[in-house]
């Protein structure tokens, strides 16, 4: 076996290991904007610079690239406006591919969308991507089970 080269598709399987490190990330993330930050929905131009340069921002953003969460061949982005205006209600409901797509949506809105923008932000404050990582780390609904699991 060696190495794959090429980008990551939204068919390239994630592992266990994969899905609780980015779940870890979230946690982390989650953590560090608690300790430093308000609870409120809006940045000042500051605080999103001090956001945007924590760690714990930097590490998630790997992690969803390591991971295998942020996928070459999604043709649009996932509705994350719906998420975030219900995420008790959303999230749980998602299938794991759209549990990634949700994911890649983030990683792409911070990279591409503008110099400030508040998609991962918002994400943390109305709660729904800390629901990720809850889901991530003990929803067995989303893991193969042992007889679905196929030896190569």
């Amino acid at each position: 076996m060696k190495i794959k080269l090429g980008p990551v598709s939204k068919r390239t399987p994630i592992y266990e290991v994969q899905s609780l490190h980015l779940a870890k990330a979230i946690r982390k993330l989650e953590e560090a904007c608690s300790r430093q930050f308000r609870s409120t929905t809006e940045l000042s131009l500051e605080e999103f610079n001090r956001f945007r340069d924590m760690p714990e921002y930097e590490n998630f953003i790997e992690a969803t690239f390591a991971c295998g969460f942020v996928c070459a061949d999604y043709a649009r982005f996932f509705p994350i406006e719906k998420a975030h205006s219900k995420p008790n209600e959303v999230i749980p409901m998602l299938p794991f591919s759209k549990l990634r797509h949700y994911v890649h949506t983030h990683q792409r809105a911070e990279k591409w969308n503008s110099d400030y923008s508040t998609a991962l932000w918002n994400s943390l404050m109305c709660g729904a991507l800390p629901l990720v990582a809850r889901r991530l780390e003990s929803d067995r609904s989303l893991y193969e089970t042992k007889d679905e699991c196929i030896d190569e």
